[in-house]
């Protein structure tokens, strides 16, 4: 998925900046699920709070890199968003793989 993003996510966000208002939309309405899923995660297994807080607050940065990459593509925020994208899935895969070694490290001391 991490592959799929980098390569054609140039691409996908040229699209979304074609169709900005309904993009924009659509982006701004991801936040909501976040957002909530960031509240559950608090409420939730101790041991995996630090792990889906950060993971929510990845989708929350690569979501607001893309909702600024789609309102004024410049030249830094398209590789930015890519790289948001990227590092969100990426880390979603490694808590799907090893979600004991995510939750162990979660720990502090």
């Amino acid at each position: 998925m991490g592959l799929i993003a980098a390569i054609f996510g140039r691409g996908l966000l040229g699209e979304m900046h074609r169709h900005q208002l309904p993009s924009m939309l659509f982006l701004a309405a991801l936040t909501i699920p976040i957002g909530l899923a960031m509240r559950r995660a608090y409420r939730g297994d101790p041991d995996q709070v630090r792990v889906r807080v950060t993971k929510a607050v990845l989708y929350l940065a690569a979501v607001l890199f893309a909702l600024a990459t789609v309102a004024a593509p410049t030249k830094w925020l398209i590789p930015s968003c890519i790289v948001a994208c990227v590092v969100a899935l990426v880390f979603e895969g490694i808590t799907i793989a090893a979600p004991s070694a995510a939750s162990n490290r979660s720990r502090p001391g």
